[in-house]
């Protein structure tokens, strides 16, 4: 989508960057999301589970969760400003389709 708005080469590197950067963090959330699930799990199978203990997940897969959207939106707006107005116009004019596209599937963080 990015390759439509015509950028000079330093903001389109830029961007890259960030984009990677994010990737990598997202990955390392969605990683650890994934080991508290397979606790709470585990927890959950026991004949009489610690609440306060199952709770402590739940919230940590909450906060987890948050900062993987916060993650991909601080990318986005960081983004954002390496652009023009009329490139932002057209960035929103393009990822409108995208977002109708993809409304249906599930987030990559809620699979699991």
């Amino acid at each position: 989508m990015i390759e439509k708005l015509g950028l000079a080469d330093p903001a389109r590197k830029k961007i890259q960057d960030l984009k990677h950067e994010a990737s990598k963090r997202a990955v390392a959330l969605k990683a650890e999301a994934d080991r508290v699930k397979l606790d709470l799990e585990h927890a959950l199978e026991r004949d009489m589970p610690d609440s306060q203990g199952v709770l402590k997940q739940v919230d940590k897969i909450d906060q987890l969760e948050t900062e993987f959207g916060n993650v991909w939106m601080k990318a986005q707006l960081a983004a954002s400003k390496l652009l023009t107005a009329e490139q932002r116009e057209q960035l929103r004019r393009l990822s409108q389709g995208d977002f109708r596209r993809s409304a249906a599937r599930p987030s990559e963080m809620s699979e699991h």
